[in-house]
This record gives structure tokens, C-alpha cells and sequence, in this order.
């Protein structure tokens, strides 16, 4: 393992911070409970930041806000004083990925032609948190039906600049999330990931983001991008706190037992080569990752006493070659079956837009266009069965070869650089995407430029607890 080199890893907040900013998701509820503060006053702060700063700061996390929020705020500061029992999130606002349905809020995943379409009911995902307690604030922007995974931009929220600098990618398709999690919109946002599309975003957020293992939670009311590898996940400032939904999202957690003990994990140091930006974008501080990637690393395997081992044969090729996806197969009619299997508000259901006819109204290229059609010809009924059963078979051979070579986790960079203006992506998210793993990305630091750099932990799949532990053992680590 490399050295344990020390390099900056603080930069002031470009922002001032809200003022429930390192108040974690155990002690805000229970302020609330307890009259220290209301939820009322939590949420007209949060409003009034994305007021302050969204817009202005050139952020454009934000699409739609839930005029009900300041209501049911009221109403949850109500039922608290006359003593009753609401649960575990009472009172705490929360952002959601417009691709993700909620019953307050149209569910347009960027597009247009989506963009007043709001479901009778709640995605699975939101039901849960809601029964929590938690309010739904506003939906987050989304690049256009979550595609892309380098940068945030859709034909109905514009494009989303990074926290740290508006002028460069937040990442995406998750990046509206990050940000809003960033610049204290809300304590925490929901994201969706088919391939680094939360875990990217987090990075150059500065923020813990997790992926759960493929089907570990509902997927019911989110538009698909890809069924197959389509992940409901957390993105907030802490692992603890991501930790907090995540078991709320998951209760299957609670009931895992995990070895953190004798654990043996494999340092990746391909994703260091990955290809990012066009070499007009470069940004010249891959060094920099580097070194605060290593140093996160060896710092992780000391303070858990964990052993390494080398896994030569996993190379980037190795890993394309036995562990392909699902390769986008199905999206156009993953779509229209969301939104004719979905009952919406306003429209009448004979008016519902097929996929197609929503990519008129599209930021996506044509060539990206054409990439989705030329699946159609092909397609039948069993085409999205088919690509569930090739990730169900790569989560089996993935835990296998990690067992086979008694490894429990990996650990690499989540990016290989920083974010230049048109991208800021992932070096190795397919491994959790293709096989259906957990992961989990911790941030471990700042270059030079003031830019943020993380690091992501995978372990086999159902091993979300596992994943969740080593976040923490990770951010414990580097304090």
C-alpha cells in the first residue's frame, strides 16, 4: 500500500451553511420531537435557501417545490406537541430525484414533455419515507431521463452547476440531488444510479453516496432507465446518515450479520487510467487524486486491520469481458411501460406520450436517440426479463470470484480527476452496475484547486451492511 502522504483536505464552504449543518439525522428528529426546534422553521429555511442560492448562484439543483411542505411541516409540529408518535425522520425534509414518482410532484425525469405529470401515489421509495415521517421538499433536476452520467442537464431544469464551482459538472444523471444535499437544501436526497450515476455526483459534491445491491429496494414508481441495473439510492453529508435511510429503505438491514473483523479487501489502481474528459477539458491534477485516494486507502486498511490482496486477473478488460451489462437494451419500452402502467393527475390516460414522441422535446443527441431506437426492431416481451436474469447471473459469479479469492470489499477512486466544465464522471462504477453490488462513495479530501475527490468501497452483493460499515470506518478514518 502507498504512502501515507498528507496533502490539504478542507476548503471553506462557498456558501454559508445552514444552521442544522452537522446536525446528523438521529439528533435533528429528535430536536424537532423535543421543541428545540420545529419542523416548520427547518423547512422554511430550507425553502429559503434554494430561494437565496439556487438561481442566483447559478446551481439549478432544483425543478419542482411542494407547496404543501410548509403545511405538513405545521401539521407534524402539531402532532408532536400533543405528544403523538410519528417516527424516525419526523419533521425532516427531503429532495427526490425527479425521476422518482411522488404524489406532490410531477414525475419528469428532465423532460418537457413530462413536465406536468404527476402521479396519483408515491414511488415504493417515497411511501417509505414518508411513513417515517419525512417531508418531501422539492424534486431535484436530473439529466434528461437519467442518461447521462458525466454532467446534469434536462430541457425542463437547465443545467446543474457544481457546488464547488457552477461553472464546472456536477456529474450526473444524480448531480441536481448532490448539489441540493450540498448547499443544504435538505439534510438528505434520494438518487438513482444505473451505472455511477450517484456515487459521481456525491464525489464531486463532496458527499457520501450509496448504491444499494440491485432489487435490495423498490424500484415501483421510478421511470426506468435500465431494469436490469437500476438502483434507488441515498446521497447525504455523512456515512452515518446515509447509513440512517438506508435501513429505512432497506429494515432487511438491521437483520444482517457482518464480519468486521479478518476482512481482506483489494486496492484498485486501474481506475487511475481510466479515460474522463476530452483532452480540451483535462484538468491537470490526476496526480492529486491520486495521492488522497491512496492515502483514504492505506488509512482504511490500518484503522480496521483489514489484510490486502491483489487481484491481477480483475483488470479493466477482465472485468468488461466477464461482467458486461445490460447494455441499454430496453429503455424506450421500459419507459412506455411506466408511463402507461402509471395512474397521473391531470392528463387523461389516452393522452399519455409514447418515449418517442417525449424525445422531441429532448436535450438528448440524435445520435443517442437513434442508439435507443435501434434496440426496438429486436425487442419482445422477454428482452427486460432477459437482462434481470444476466445481472442476477453476474451477482452470483461476482460473489463467487470474490469468495474464491477470499476478498470482502474493494477500493478505488470514485473519479480519476476532478470536474472540468462539460464532465465530471466515474472511473469504475460498472462493477457495482454490472453485477449488482453495493457501493458506497465517502469523499476523502480537496485538491489543490479546491476541488473534491472520493473514494468508492464495494462488497458482494447482499453485503450492503458491510458496504455501509466501511463507509463509516472510512470517514472515521480520515477526521
Amino acid at each position: 500500500m502507498p504512502e501515507n502522504n498528507v496533502i490539504p483536505t478542507a476548503i471553506p464552504a462557498p456558501i454559508s451553511p445552514s444552521s442544522w449543518a452537522g446536525t446528523g439525522l438521529n439528533e435533528l428528529p429528535q430536536e424537532i420531537a423535543e421543541g428545540e426546534r420545529s419542523s416548520l422553521s427547518l423547512v422554511q429555511e430550507c425553502l429559503q435557501r434554494i430561494k437565496d442560492f439556487d438561481v442566483s448562484r447559478r446551481f439549478n439543483a432544483i425543478i419542482d417545490i411542494n407547496k404543501d411542505a410548509l403545511a405538513q411541516a405545521g401539521a407534524i409540529d402539531e402532532r408532536l406537541a400533543q405528544g403523538k408518535q410519528i417516527g424516525p425522520l419526523a419533521g425532516v425534509p427531503f429532495i427526490v430525484k425527479a425521476n422518482i414518482g411522488t404524489s406532490e410532484l410531477p414525475n419528469s425525469s428532465g423532460n418537457l414533455s413530462l413536465a406536468k405529470m404527476q402521479p396519483t401515489y408515491d414511488s415504493d421509495a417515497v411511501r417509505v419515507l414518508r411513513e417515517a415521517g419525512a417531508i418531501v421538499l422539492a424534486t431535484a433536476n436530473t439529466s434528461e431521463y437519467a442518461w447521462h452520467g458525466t454532467f446534469t442537464h434536462s430541457t425542463v431544469g437547465g443545467t446543474t452547476g457544481n457546488f464547488f464551482d457552477s461553472l464546472l459538472s456536477a456529474s450526473g444523471s444524480s448531480g441536481g440531488s448532490a448539489v441540493a444535499v450540498a448547499a443544504g437544501y435538505a439534510p438528505f436526497a434520494l438518487g438513482t444510479d444505473t451505472c455511477g450515476s450517484i456515487t459521481g455526483p456525491a464525489a464531486h459534491a463532496s458527499l457520501v453516496g450509496f448504491r444499494p445491491t440491485h432489487g435490495s429496494v423498490s424500484t415501483d414508481g421510478v421511470i426506468p432507465l435500465s431494469a436490469a441495473q437500476d438502483a434507488v439510492g441515498v446521497i447525504a453529508s455523512t456515512a452515518h446518515d446515509t447509513c440512517t435511510v438506508a435501513r429505512l429503505l432497506n429494515p432487511a438491514l438491521g437483520n444482517q450479520d457482518i464480519k468486521t473483523t479478518g476482512l481482506t479487501g483489494t486496492f484498485l489502481t486501474w481506475p487511475f487510467e481510466t479515460v474522463g474528459a476530452p483532452r480540451t477539458q483535462h484538468r491537470q491534477d490526476k496526480a492529486e487524486v491520486r495521492q488522497l485516494v491512496e492515502r483514504a486507502a492505506t488509512l482504511l486498511f490500518e484503522n480496521i486491520q483489514a489484510g490486502h490482496q491483489e487481484l491481477p486477473k480483475l483488470t479493466r478488460i477482465d472485468f468488461a469481458h466477464h461482467f458486461s451489462g445490460s447494455d441499454f437494451t430496453d429503455i424506450t419500452h421500459g419507459i412506455d411501460g411506466y408511463l402507461h402502467n402509471t395512474s397521473f393527475r391531470a392528463p387523461d390516460q389516452n393522452t399519455i406520450p409514447t418515449c418517442v414522441q417525449t424525445l422531441k422535446k429532448s436535450t438528448l443527441s440524435d445520435e443517442t436517440v437513434a442508439n435507443w431506437r435501434s434496440h426496438d426492431a429486436e425487442y419482445d416481451a422477454s428482452t427486460i426479463d432477459a437482462n434481470k436474469r444476466k445481472t442476477a447471473d453476474n451477482k452470483h459469479r461476482f460473489s463467487e470470484y470474490l469468495a474464491e479469492n477470499q476478498v470482502d470489499f474493494l477500493v478505488f477512486a470514485t473519479s480519476a480527476e476532478t470536474a472540468s466544465k462539460n464532465w465530471a464522471g466515474t472511473a469504475a462504477a460498472d462493477i457495482s452496475a454490472n453485477t449488482g453490488s453495493p457501493s458506497i462513495q465517502i469523499p476523502v479530501g480537496f485538491t489543490t484547486a479546491g476541488l473534491p475527490v472520493g473514494i468508492t468501497i464495494v462488497t458482494r452483493p447482499e453485503y450492503d451492511t458491510l458496504a455501509l460499515w466501511l463507509g463509516e470506518m472510512m470517514e472515521r478514518a480520515l477526521i
